[in-house]
This record gives structure tokens, sequence and C-alpha cells, in this order.
């Protein structure tokens, strides 16, 4: 899918956009750059696109909140 260099510096370059932004870098908002850094990458690769991203993040959503408390989520649940 990609290398570790190509994740390594598209990670770098995420936290460096976050800084200049603003970022404090306290430390727990490194999950997101982390996360931004592998959207970014899954689309410059050809994998998937924003809009997928961004339905798949919406069915989630519904799904975790269709799940009953302690039962695995079921991502047909999101059709609730």
């Amino acid at each position: 899918m990609f290398t570790w260099e190509e994740w390594t510096s598209e990670l770098s370059q995420a936290i460096g956009r976050a800084q200049t932004s603003g970022d404090p870098d306290l430390g727990n908002t490194y999950y997101r750059h982390w996360l931004y850094a592998l959207e970014k990458l899954v689309t410059l690769k050809g994998l998937s696109d924003y809009q997928e991203i961004e339905e798949r993040m919406a069915n989630w959503r519904k799904a975790y909140r269709n799940t009953p408390h302690g039962s695995p989520v079921d991502l047909s649940a999101n059709k609730k």
C-alpha cells in the first residue's frame, strides 16, 4: 500500500501542519494526526476517496449509536 518512508513523511507533515495552525502538541492529538495522515495516503494511493471515508464514518456512527451497550458493533445497525 505505502512504504514506511511515505508514512513517516505524511505523519510528520500532518503534525507540522497542526503545530503551524496552533496545536499545542500536548500528546492528546497524536492519533488525530495519525488518522489524517492515513486518510491522505489512502486517497493519494487511490484506495479510497474522501467522500467514501466520510460515508463510512457516518455509517459507523449510526451503527454504534444503534448497537446495544456491551454488544459488538454491527454495521448493519446503521440502517435503523
